[in-house]
C-alpha cells in the first residue's frame, strides 16, 4: 500500500512538470498570436493564460459532475472550444511545413494530456476505519464459563390470623394437649400452645371466646381458670 501511494505521488509530480512545460510553450504561441493581432502588454498575457486555464477548469468540472452523476454538457462544449482555439493558435504561429505544424501542436497536446491524466485518475481506495464494538461486555463474556444464577429460596409466609372453624378446631386440639399434660385450658396456656406449639396466629381478643368454647366442651372445667383478656394481652 505504501509503495502504491509513493508511485502515485511520483507520477503526479511528473505529470505536473510535464503539464507546466507544455503550458509554457503553448502559452508562448498564443501570446505571440495575440501580439501579432493587436493585443499588447497585459492583454496579450490575459488571452494566452485564461484560455488554457479555462480548458483545465472545464476538465475538472466534467470530472466532478461525472462522479456526482450529473450531466456535464456545457463543460464538455467549453473544453472542446478552448482546446480547438489553443491548437489553432499554435498552428497559426507554426512554420508552414508538415513538421512545422507537428511541432507546433506538441506543447498544447502535452499540457492537455498531462492535465487529463491527472483529472481522470480514479480516487484512491478508502482506508477502512475500524468500527468500535458497541457491545464490549458481550465479547468479554464469550467463552467465559457459565455461572448458574442463584435460586431464590422461598420463605414461608407467616401463618394468617386464625378465624372461623379452623381456629376453633385448633383451639380444641390445644385444649386436648393441655388436658393430656394434666393442666386446664386457661387463656394463657391456650394462647401459648396455639402460637408456640401449633404455629397458629390468633388475636388476643379471640382468646376469651376460645377458652369459653373449649370449656363448654368440658362442663367439668373450673370456671375460675378462665383468664380475662387483659391477662393475655398484658394490658
Amino acid at each position: 500500500m505504501a509503495d502504491q501511494r509513493t508511485g502515485r505521488r511520483v507520477i503526479t509530480v511528473g505529470l505536473a512538470l510535464l503539464g507546466a512545460w507544455g503550458f509554457a510553450g503553448s502559452t508562448t504561441h498564443v501570446l505571440h498570436l495575440a501580439e501579432a493581432n493587436g493585443q499588447t502588454g497585459w492583454l496579450a498575457w490575459n488571452v494566452a493564460g485564461t484560455v488554457e486555464l479555462l480548458a483545465v477548469l472545464a476538465g475538472w468540472e466534467i470530472q466532478l459532475r461525472s462522479r456526482a452523476g450529473e450531466r456535464a454538457v456545457f463543460p464538455k462544449v467549453l473544453l472542446a472550444g478552448t482546446v480547438l482555439f489553443v491548437v489553432a493558435a499554435n498552428l497559426a504561429m507554426a512554420k508552414p511545413t508538415v513538421w512545422g505544424y507537428v511541432v507546433a501542436v506538441v506543447p498544447p497536446l502535452c499540457f492537455f494530456g498531462a492535465a487529463g491524466l491527472i483529472e481522470t485518475r480514479p480516487a484512491a481506495p478508502a482506508v477502512p476505519v475500524p468500527v468500535a464494538d458497541s457491545k464490549p461486555e458481550a465479547r468479554e463474556l464469550e467463552g467465559a464459563p457459565l455461572i448458574p444464577s442463584p435460586v431464590p429460596v422461598s420463605t414461608p409466609a407467616p401463618a394468617p390470623q386464625g378465624d372461623g372453624p379452623d381456629l376453633e378446631a385448633a383451639a380444641r386440639e390445644a385444649a386436648r394437649r393441655i388436658r393430656a399434660a394434666g393442666g386446664k385450658p386457661s387463656g394463657v396456656k391456650l394462647a401459648r400452645v396455639l402460637r408456640a406449639d401449633m404455629g397458629v396466629s390468633v388475636r388476643n381478643d379471640r382468646i376469651p371466646s376460645l377458652v369459653a368454647l373449649v370449656t363448654d366442651d368440658d362442663p367439668d372445667e373450673d370456671e375460675g381458670e378462665r383468664v380475662p383478656l387483659h391477662a393475655v394481652t398484658g394490658s
